[in-house]
């Protein structure tokens, strides 16, 4: 996993006894992150555990120490945040890592800093934390639509630029471009989120246009240039592919990707965003767009698994971008949607992705959620202990699918009245009375005048409440409303045990270093 978001160095012969008793508070994280790999629900365990030792090092201890940063780092960048929007611990960690780095002062230049001469060891090492956390805030931010607590500054840059220069490593490397990569996401959605007047002149707006157009354009030359600087063995990185593809989807359709929330429904009636790409250059990004779902359905189930919330957050706004590209535009009056939807063929690319990895459909995963009723307790906490990030998020991809083929069928219109047999009295007439309720056709219905509006803040299913039937089988605080209920079979207890008494054993032999770790 740690390919995906290289923040922490784990030397190789390290072992879970080593980890225990010299950095345990990584172990926690790193344990707590593994388990989500084959389990969510191993997740959900961890979380509490987790909280109650970051309260007493952090809360209660005042601790601001690197061990208690890379815990952090580590934990937050796993967090399934895209299968729990309605979670804020995310942002409160990411909040805490922001607070530890201005405390330990590692968002600043030392001394010693110096492009030519190598940082120490050490120094390498608060680099990294610094960088995997900006990258962190950064992306957070501009794929969810928050407030970014800490900003870009010239030592980022130097930062960068050593880091670069004077690692050796692979991961390290792509760390560096990870996050040079996402200063340019960062600067689009700048851009983006800047606003003009409705009331200016049709000469300034003419001229912003132009000034944005020429900013855009060197966005575009800067991306090409250091795609090319990339050395290869860096650039075939399945996270390092990603975050191209997307840096150079988000340049061009940056305004698209505003991401809606049910307080923030739609933009300021009396602003306008800082640029609307043409039709032109949003149908450009269309083979970009193709080239990232592609991507990402020539993955394994164990590569996609692996993947940090930016690698899920890139995917998201693609599947969003592909979305919006289906549908009238409010931004675009002229906007053919129909030969959008012909040249995005967004229909066939959900389908595709609901089996991405594995290639077991999202509907399968959802027959197994109701299963006989013979066994109904059993096999649904079984599945809920087997479901992983792939699965759920399968299945919430799978809710995004319903509801694109439901507004697909409302612009086509009600299909045509059905007219009554051409005979009159008998079967075939009785028939027919039966089943309409009078014996008459149905009156004809007038197609609508227009396309139905885009609306911001209904369309996404994680906040119209459309996935919550579906979070009891990844989210344990959800399973344990129900498990007291009744509602699931008592299989949690013993998993739950299991990871209770792992770290049970783990905890109570910090101070005694008499673990043996070698059955674990």
């Amino acid at each position: 996993m740690l390919p995906n978001f290289p923040c922490v160095v784990l030397p190789p012969e390290s072992t879970v006894s080593d980890l225990a008793r010299e950095r345990p508070f990584v172990l926690l994280a790193v344990l707590a992150v593994a388990s989500s790999t084959r389990t969510l629900q191993g997740h959900s365990l961890y979380d509490e555990e987790f909280r109650k030792i970051l309260g007493l090092k952090f809360v209660a201890g005042g601790e601001r120490s690197v061990e208690l940063l890379e815990g952090l780092v580590v934990y937050v960048a796993w967090y399934p945040f895209h299968l729990r929007p309605k979670n804020k611990q995310a942002f409160q960690y990411i909040r805490m890592a922001v607070d530890i780095i201005s405390d330990l002062e590692l968002d600043q230049e030392c001394d010693s800093d110096d492009i030519d001469i190598p940082p120490t060891p050490e120094r390498m090492d608060q680099i990294r934390l610094y960088l995997a956390t900006y990258f962190m805030v950064s992306h957070q931010s501009t794929a969810w639509a928050c407030t970014r607590p800490m900003k870009y500054t010239p030592f980022t840059s130097l930062a960068i630029d050593m880091f670069q220069r004077h690692s050796t490593s692979p991961s390290d490397m792509a760390l560096s471009w990870k996050a040079r990569l996402q200063r340019l996401v960062e600067e689009a959605n700048e851009l983006r989120k800047s606003k003009s007047k409705k009331g200016a002149s049709t000469s300034s707006h003419h001229q912003s246009g132009y000034q944005t157009g020429l900013v855009l354009r060197g966005m575009e030359s800067q991306l090409s240039e250091w795609e090319s600087k990339i050395p290869p063995s860096v650039a075939s990185q399945p996270t390092i592919r990603i975050a191209v593809l997307f840096t150079r989807l988000f340049i061009t359709a940056a305004p698209l990707f505003r991401f809606p929330t049910i307080k923030n429904p739609g933009a300021n009636g009396n602003e306008m965003p800082g640029y609307i790409p043409t039709q032109e250059q949003m149908l450009g990004a269309v083979p970009t767009l193709h080239g990232m779902l592609e991507f990402f359905l020539s993955l394994q189930a164990g590569e996609i698994n692996a993947f940090c919330g930016a690698d899920w957050g890139s995917l998201i706004l693609a599947i969003v971008l592909g979305y919006r590209l289906s549908f009238p535009l409010p931004q675009h009056p002229d906007w053919d949607d129909a030969v959008a939807r012909r040249a995005v063929g967004f229909g066939a690319y959900l389908d595709r992705l609901c089996k991405m990895g594995d290639g077991s459909d999202s509907d399968e995963i959802l027959q197994g959620m109701q299963p006989a009723s013979s066994s109904a307790a059993a096999a649904t906490a079984k599945l809920r202990h087997n479901m992983d990030v792939l699965s759920a998020s399968k299945v919430v991809i799978g809710v995004v699918r319903d509801k694109f083929q439901k507004r697909i069928r409302k612009l086509a219109g009600p299909p045509p009245p059905v007219a009554a047999p051409p005979v009159t009295g008998g079967i075939i007439q009785n028939l027919w009375a039966a089943a309409t309720g009078s014996g008459k056709t149905a009156e004809p219905v007038p197609m609508p005048a227009s396309h139905p509006p885009v609306m911001p803040g209904t369309e996404c299913p994680m906040l119209d409440g459309s996935v919550e039937p579906y979070y009891p089988y990844w989210d344990e605080t959800f399973a344990a409303n129900h498990l007291a209920q009744g509602s699931f079979g008592g299989g949690g207890e013993q998993q739950q045990q299991a990871y209770n008494d792992l770290w049970s054993t783990i905890s109570m032999g910090w101070a005694q270093e008499s673990i043996n770790f070698e059955g674990l």
